[in-house]
């Protein structure tokens, strides 16, 4: 029997904690060395996660519980994320 390889095992995850600077004044977009940030991880294999400022400060108000559930969301949907690049890169 064979072992996986180790990339089947472990899936690498980039946090990035978006500041109120990342963004344009109006319409609330990232900035481009922001977007190009996300892009290069996103080709290192890294399953991308954001965190946006306006997301996050109200839940410094709430339970740590809340935070670690938002942020569990968050690596959740870089997976779907990811899953859904990758099928339609290979499409």
């Amino acid at each position: 029997m064979t072992t996986p390889p180790l990339s089947c095992l472990f899936s690498r995850y980039a946090l990035l904690i978006q500041l109120e600077n990342n963004y344009r004044f109006t319409p609330r977009k990232l900035l481009g060395v922001h977007v190009m940030k996300k892009r290069q991880l996103s080709r290192l294999g890294y399953k991308v996660a954001e965190v946006p400022y306006y997301e996050w400060l109200p839940l410094l108000q709430q339970s740590e519980k809340k935070r670690m559930n938002y942020i569990q969301s968050k690596l959740r949907d870089a997976d779907k994320t990811a899953e859904m690049e990758k099928g339609y890169l290979t499409t």
